[in-house]
C-alpha cells in the first residue's frame, strides 16, 4: 500500500510546507463559504464555475500536503529488503543490532571497524581544498528536476568535504579528500531514489549493483557524514529528535552528533586532529548546544569506531564516534540546553532528549523505543521513528562493547 501511495504521490508537486497549508486552509474558508450561499439559493453558472475551481485546488493542495510528508521516502528507499536484493555480490551489506533482546536489520557496507577508538597510528589524512567535485553530465543537465526533490527542505548550499579515496598500505589508511558542496549533495546522495522518467533513477544509471562504487568510481557527491553518540558523566545518552524541515530524517530521532564535516575556517586543509578531534568538540557545541565555554577537553574521551557506505544514500561515506563528557551529567545538561533553547532556535532538532542508554528496544511498529529523563527527573517513554545511520553508529558502538 505505502508503495502504492508514493508512486500517486510522485506525480504531484509542492512548494514550501506553509504555503500548502495557508492555500489549503484558504480553500477551506472558501469553500464553506461557496457552500453557505448555495444553501441560500444564491447560486449561478458562474457561481458554480467557481465552486469547482475552489474544490479542485482543495484536492491539489491536500495531495501536496500528502506529498511533502512523504518527501523522504520518495528521495530515498529505506526499503532495506530490496536494496539487499540488489547489492547481492556482499552479503555482509545486511547487518542487525540487537538491544535489550530486540534487533532491526539495515544495509550498511563498513570499510573499516576500529573497536577500541584509536586513532594515531592507524588514519592519516590528505586534504585538496582547491580540488572541486564536477556533477556527471547527465546529473548536471537534470539539475533542475532532481533538486525539485527538495521542495518542503531547508537548503541553504556551502562547502563540503569529499572523500575521494581511501588507500591502505602498512598497516596505515590514508583518506584522500576535496570539496564539493550541499547543492550536489542534493541532487546526487540525497535524491538516488527520486524517479526521473519512466521509473528510472540515479539510483539505476549509477549505483545499480551488484555492489556500490568505491569511493574512486562513484559519481556521487560523498561529502564526509560525522555521528556520534554522546553520552553523559552519568551513563546517559542526548537523542536529538529532527524537525519536520530537515532534509533528510524528518520527525526522526539520530546520533547526538549528526552532521556534515565542514571545511576549516577560509577553506583551509583538514588535518588530522581536525577531522578526528576538533569536529566533534566544535559540534558539541552546535548540536547538542554545550556552551563551549564549559567543554573541558581533558574530561572528553572520543572513541574513533569505524567509517563505511551508506547503502541507502548511495554510498555515501559516514564516519562515527562515541563520545563521553565525564563532568556534565543530567542534570547539568538540562540546565545548559534549556539556556541555548531560549537564545536562539535548534538549527533541524526539534528537541533533543536525555535518554537512558540501557532502555533502548525495537518495538513492534519497528520503531526505536526508550526512556527520557526530564528535567525533574521524571521518566518518560518515547517510541519513534530513527535515521538509518543512526542503526549503523550504534552498530559500531556495541562492536567496541563486545571488544
Amino acid at each position: 500500500m505505502k508503495k502504492f501511495l508514493l508512486k500517486l504521490f510522485s506525480f504531484f508537486t509542492g512548494e514550501s510546507k506553509g504555503k500548502n497549508i495557508l492555500q489549503f486552509v484558504l480553500c477551506i474558508a472558501m469553500l464553506a463559504v461557496a457552500i453557505g450561499l448555495a444553501v441560500n439559493d444564491v447560486v449561478s453558472n458562474m457561481f458554480g464555475a467557481a465552486l469547482g475551481f475552489i474544490f479542485s485546488t482543495l484536492i491539489l493542495r491536500l495531495f501536496k500536503l500528502i506529498t511533502l510528508g512523504f518527501e523522504d521516502s520518495l528521495k530515498i528507499n529505506f526499503d532495506t529488503d530490496a536494496l539487499l536484493e540488489r547489492y547481492y555480490k556482499d552479503s555482509d551489506y545486511r547487518k542487525t543490532l540487537t538491544l535489550n533482546g530486540t534487533s532491526a536489520d539495515f544495509a550498511y557496507a563498513d570499510t573499516i571497524i576500529n573497536e577500541d577508538g584509536i586513532v594515531d597510528g592507524r588514519f592519516e589524512v590528505e586534504d585538496d581544498p582547491e580540488k572541486m567535485m564536477e556533477l556527471d553530465d547527465f546529473i548536471g543537465g537534470n539539475f533542475e528536476k532532481i533538486f525539485s526533490a527538495h521542495k518542503g527542505s531547508n537548503k541553504p548550499n556551502s562547502l563540503t568535504v569529499r572523500l575521494d579515496a581511501v588507500k591502505a598500505e602498512g598497516g596505515k589508511h590514508t583518506l584522500y579528500l576535496s570539496r564539493s558542496t550541499v547543492y550536489n549533495h542534493l541532487v546526487t546522495n540525497r535524491a538516488i531514489d527520486f524517479e526521473l522518467f519512466d521509473g528510472t533513477t540515479l539510483r539505476d544509471m549509477f549505483e545499480y549493483g551488484p555492489e556500490l562504487s568505491s569511493f574512486e568510481d562513484s559519481k556521487m557527491s560523498n561529502h564526509v557524514g560525522i555521528n556520534g553518540l554522546v553520552f553523559l558523566g552519568d551513563g546517559n545518552i542526548l537523542v536529538p529528535h529532527r524537525n519536520r524541515q530537515a532534509t533528510m530524517s524528518k520527525n526522526k530521532v539520530t546520533s547526538s552528533i549528526a552532521v556534515k564535516l565542514n571545511p576549516p575556517k577560509n577553506n583551509a586543509r583538514v588535518t588530522k586532529e581536525y577531522f578526528f578531534d576538533q569536529t566533534i568538540i566544535d559540534s558539541l557545541t552546535s548540536r547538542t548546544r554545550i556552551p563551549s565555554e564549559i567543554l573541558n577537553k581533558e574530561n572528553i574521551e572520543i572513541m574513533f569506531l569505524g567509517f563505511g557506505q551508506s547503502v541507502y544514500e548511495g554510498g555515501k561515506p559516514q564516519f562515527y564516534f562515541a563520545v563521553k563528557i565525564g563532568d556534565i551529567d543530567t542534570a547539568k545538561y538540562h540546565d545548559v540546553y534549556e539556556k541555548s533553547v531560549n537564545q536562539k532556535s535548534l538549527d533541524e532538532d526539534k528537541c533533543i532528549y536525555v535518554a537512558d542508554f540501557g532502555s533502548f528496544r525495537f518495538n513492534k511498529q519497528k520503531q526505536l523505543a526508550f526512556e527520557c529523563i526530564t528535567r525533574r527527573g521524571k521518566r518518560l517513554k518515547k517510541s519513534l521513528g530513527y535515521e538509518m545511520s543512526y542503526l549503523a553508529n550504534l552498530w559500531h558502538y556495541m562492536q567496541s562493547l563486545n571488544e
